[in-house]
């Protein structure tokens, strides 16, 4: 079977536009077919709350090529890319990231991948320790009654969206299966826990490089 040219061309808002994305997959690839072009506006959630993703990711076939504009397009965290990327390299469909001139097939690109996956150990390892440290400070603070319950990665990750302003409290409490009591009992947890300061700290520098 001749394997099919397929584009996935996200923007984080609403307000944002497909232009800048479109004109180099139009500059870069020939004879991509419209219908093949996925496009949506939604932040670098899970996959399960993006919509156009998960059609893309339905329809790919083993050969089929998937071109980015670049790898962030995929998620907003190594944790996150890494899962696509892995999904991809099952079904044996190539990524090629367009800006960034990588190619999952080759030497290089899977080299990418490995560091890419390597990073997003480092980043897990550093989550828990962050997460340990809350608990910590938590625990010095508050050495009567009951101990506070530890907060997920994923849980993390959510409150740090509402926080930052890209997730509502509704969207929290749909993600977090909660009610909005729970959820802003465990946003201030998380607040009193110390770990947000930290994890703050973090995106600043993975800003500045």
């Amino acid at each position: 079977m001749e394997s099919m040219k397929f584009a996935y061309i996200r923007v984080s808002t609403k307000s944002q536009s497909y232009a800048r994305q479109l004109e180099l997959l139009k500059e870069r690839v020939a004879e991509i077919e419209p219908e093949n072009i996925f496009c949506e506006k939604q932040s670098g959630a899970t996959i399960d709350k993006r919509g156009e993703l998960k059609r893309l990711l339905s329809v790919l076939r083993e050969g089929d090529i998937v071109y980015v504009h670049s790898i962030d397009r995929l998620g907003r965290n190594l944790l996150d890319i890494l899962n696509i990327v892995k999904i991809l390299d099952e079904k044996k469909v190539r990524l090629i990231s367009l800006s960034q001139n990588i190619d999952s097939f080759t030497p290089t690109g899977k080299m990418f991948i490995m560091i890419c996956g390597m990073m997003a150990e480092i980043e897990l390892i550093l989550m828990k320790e962050r997460i340990s440290e809350g608990v910590k400070i938590a625990t010095k603070n508050n050495k009567m009654g009951r101990p506070k319950r530890i907060l997920s990665i994923v849980e993390t990750e959510i409150l740090d969206d509402y926080i930052e302003g890209r997730k509502t409290v509704s969207s929290c409490m749909e993600l977090l299966k909660i009610s909005r009591a729970t959820f802003f009992r465990r946003l201030q947890e998380y607040k009193d826990s110390g770990a947000i300061k930290v994890n703050k700290g973090l995106k600043e520098e993975n800003k500045m490089e």
